[in-house]
Formats: structure tokens, sequence, C-alpha cells
């Protein structure tokens, strides 16, 4: 089976940002589910984001705009954000 990065599922995905955010933000990953929004439940403030963005960028060779990041306010969006980037990377 070719392992190239089209092939991460969104549930890896879900998980590797999983992990991410709970780094950053020094919490539990399984106190994080989709529904949160960024800012209210998860309390994440523009440095936080520039780290959870870097990481994503390094583990998934991307590029993400500060544009992009600012607009995803939810864990799904972030997740379908990041699936949909790696589907067309």
């Amino acid at each position: 089976m070719n392992n190239n990065m089209k092939e991460v599922s969104r549930n890896e995905i879900k998980e590797t940002l999983f992990r991410i955010i709970a780094s950053v933000l020094n919490v539990n990953k399984d106190s994080i589910n989709e529904e949160f929004e960024l800012d209210k439940d998860l309390r994440i403030d523009s440095l936080a984001l520039y780290e959870i963005v870097v990481d994503i960028e390094d583990t998934y060779s991307l590029r993400i705009s500060n544009d992009e990041a600012d607009d995803l306010k939810t864990v799904e969006e972030a997740i379908d954000f990041i699936v949909d980037k790696v589907e067309h990377s």
C-alpha cells in the first residue's frame, strides 16, 4: 500500500489535530470535541492558533495563510479544512 499523504484519513487528521491542540493548550486530548469553538470553548488566542497552525503545516507539509486560519471557528471546521488541504496538496 502506498503511504502518501493523500491516503491520510479524516480520523487520523482529527486525532493529530486533537493531539496538537492538547499539546499547545496543555489539556487532555480527550477533553476536546469537534463541536468546540476555537475561541469560546477552547479559548485559543492568536498565539496558540499560530502554534497550532505551524504544527499542522509541519506535520502535513502545508501552507496555511493567516486569513485561512482566522476563518476557522470550530474544531470540526479545522479538521475539514486540513482534510481538504491535504487532498489537494
